[in-house]
């Protein structure tokens, strides 16, 4: 592999410029709508009163408790990418807002 493919492997999706206008309407257009979504997601923590962090955690939480899995602390703090003493204190604001309830884990 020469420098030019790595460069070129490595840019973003949409470093090029798109080569023609229907091209740059398509992109424009995407951008709107992610921009949209985006404007959705934080309106509706704000008005949930939730952190961005708090939402991925429940996310991670209920997709466990669909499959009947415990999901421990520790699991949840990898999965988060968080301490121990992160996530204890997520759980802790989220079990606070009634969000979550504690359970010991089943044998």
């Amino acid at each position: 592999m020469g420098t030019d493919d790595r460069t070129s492997s490595s840019q973003h999706l949409y470093a090029a410029q798109p080569r023609t206008a229907a091209g740059a309407a398509a992109l424009a257009s995407l951008q709107s709508l992610s921009d949209s979504i985006h404007d959705a997601d934080e309106g509706a923590l704000r008005a949930l009163q939730m952190r961005p962090i708090d939402a991925l955690a429940l996310m991670h939480l209920v997709d466990a408790g669909r499959v009947e899995r415990f999901l421990s602390p520790t699991d949840l703090a990898l999965r988060l990418r968080l301490s121990t003493a992160g996530v204890t204190k997520l759980v802790d604001r989220l079990f606070r807002d009634g969000r979550v309830e504690r359970r010991p884990p089943c044998p």
